[in-house]
């Protein structure tokens, strides 16, 4: 069996389409076409019921279809192991996070990752936790890095690093936030948690001023003066060791978080994304530590 026909075929069932298959590939339908006729001889068996302007796998097809990533994952690690030995790893990593996370350390991060494995080359998408949880379960992208999520059922995960989300505001800023109101993202774990505390504390429901859905804008706004706003700690470790902001309200307000490390479900991580976890617990380690 050819593993470029196992990609076509694999591909086109995804995509439920021999055009986007062959447009993902930059070759034309009638290779992908080809392709799996070659992997029906070779199997002997039919894989897809070929019907004109319908795309549907037979139940060997099915079968094939559920078999190739595991198959392209032990092609791959064969590859690295051969090609680099087993002291070097090398090849493309696509890693996903959100925009709060590349800005806060991942960006600062990739260098000593190249300077520690010059051969991994990263590829960094950036998109809200949900969307970068879908690119995770369709294998656009091989790694993710998220906060603490409540369902995790279906993904690999490891831990990063702990921390905390605190309510902070400019030093100048002398507006209670009680009656003024909080900047808040959506609605997720950390201010479901704040709510329960502010009813119990208060006895009243939780004052919102406005729903921003970036960790980055609510820090702007707040490093401007114009309020109250629960973030987590990795992104504004800087501005309060440098005076810039204040924690307020930490007696109560103390809300744990986690930054994992999250694959797709029994998938077994590849050399290179194994080094990308240890180099990058080591270094958030070192770099916590420091300040």
């Amino acid at each position: 069996m050819n593993i470029n026909h196992l990609r076509y075929f694999y591909d086109a069932c995804r995509l439920q389409s021999l055009s986007l298959a062959a447009e993902g590939h930059f070759v034309g339908q009638s290779a992908i076409s080809k392709a799996i006729q070659r992997l029906e001889e070779d199997l002997g068996v039919p894989l897809i019921h070929h019907q004109r302007n319908r795309f549907s796998l037979t139940q060997q097809g099915i079968i094939l279809f559920e078999q190739c990533p595991s198959l392209f994952q032990k092609i791959d690690q064969v590859r690295e192991n051969v090609v680099t030995g087993p002291d070097q790893v090398s090849g493309d990593l696509r890693i996903s996070c959100p925009n709060s996370m590349a800005e806060a350390f991942l960006v600062e991060f990739l260098k000593p990752l190249g300077e520690a494995y010059p051969k991994i080359q990263p590829h960094l998408h950036t998109g809200r936790t949900d969307i970068v949880r879908q690119w995770v379960q369709d294998e656009v992208v091989d790694v993710g890095l998220i906060l603490t999520y409540d369902h995790l059922n279906d993904f690999n995960v490891l831990p990063v690093w702990s921390g905390h989300f605190y309510l902070v505001q400019h030093p100048d800023d002398r507006r209670k936030w009680q009656s003024d109101g909080l900047y808040l993202t959506e609605e997720t774990r950390e201010i479901r948690e704040l709510r329960k505390l502010y009813r119990k504390k208060q006895g009243k429901a939780l004052p919102s001023k406005m729903k921003i859905s970036s960790f980055g804008l609510i820090k702007r706004f707040v490093l401007e003066g114009h309020g109250v706003g629960l973030l987590p700690d990795y992104i504004v470790q800087s501005e309060l060791q440098q005076g810039q902001l204040k924690i307020v309200s930490k007696s109560w307000v103390k809300i744990p978080y986690q930054i994992i490390f999250v694959t797709k479900k029994g998938r077994t991580l590849r050399p290179k994304e194994q080094k990308f976890y240890e180099t990058l617990t080591d270094w958030y380690q070192q770099r916590v530590t420091k300040c």
